[in-house]
């Protein structure tokens, strides 16, 4: 048998899924307002930081599940 993510959690039981859905939740979170920031950076900070323009808003513009 296959061992799955949906395995591992109902092994552990309830609380281990809570924590997994609330581990999830604020990875969404801080990815979701990390692409937000970048989205409104000014050019010559993204050249700071090292990315274009281009690159820049093609991250920003990732739904937050998405990595």
């Amino acid at each position: 048998m296959e061992r799955t993510a949906f395995n591992r959690i109902s092994y552990f039981g309830p609380a281990s899924l809570f924590q997994w859905i609330f581990a999830t939740v604020g990875i969404w979170q801080d990815r979701a307002s990390g692409r937000q920031n970048l989205g409104e950076m000014e050019p010559h900070m993204l050249k700071d930081i090292g990315l274009d323009y281009i690159d820049a808003r093609r991250e920003a513009a990732k739904p937050f599940w998405q990595v």
